[in-house]
């Protein structure tokens, strides 16, 4: 299995999550909780379609894989102006929702490095949690962007 391929099931497993775990999320899908788990899985080569991307996404309420995707064709995902409050917030609030999360990642790692094993399960966690403080830093680094354009 390739490195996007499984970036692409991580992304998948991801918005799973998100979506309430593979029997909630199936029922925001046309596919069942096995298959969902089948799709995260990188021990099968089933992938996926993209119809249970969307949907998985609306269920999950953020763009999981779109981002995944996005990030291996070497672009970043930014959400569209929708209005001056959302890129407004308070940076102070979104500097301590990293700190938060970058704690919450290193100690995920420290508890999943203690055994000196780290299993498929720990890997998800600190996978997760990583993905949680990517997605602060792109918010951060949103909201920063438009208030340098905002001086321009």
């Amino acid at each position: 299995m390739t490195e996007q391929q499984v970036a692409f099931k991580a992304a998948v497993r991801r918005a799973v999550f998100l979506a309430g775990g593979p029997n909630a999320a199936a029922r925001s899908t046309r596919v069942n909780a096995t298959l969902l788990s089948k799709y995260g899985n990188i021990d099968e080569l089933v992938y996926a379609p993209i119809d249970v991307c969307f949907q998985l996404e609306q269920a999950a309420g953020e763009p999981c894989v779109l981002r995944a995707l996005a990030d291996l064709h070497g672009f970043e995902l930014v959400a569209r102006d929708s209005g001056a409050e959302k890129f407004t917030r308070d940076i102070t609030a979104l500097a301590g929702s990293i700190a938060r999360e970058s704690g919450e990642l290193i100690s995920t790692t420290i508890e999943a490095a203690a055994d000196g094993n780290i299993s498929i399960n720990d890997a998800r966690a600190i996978d997760g949690e990583a993905a949680d403080l990517q997605d602060k830093i792109v918010s951060i680094r949103t909201a920063a962007r438009k208030s340098i354009a905002s001086k321009l």
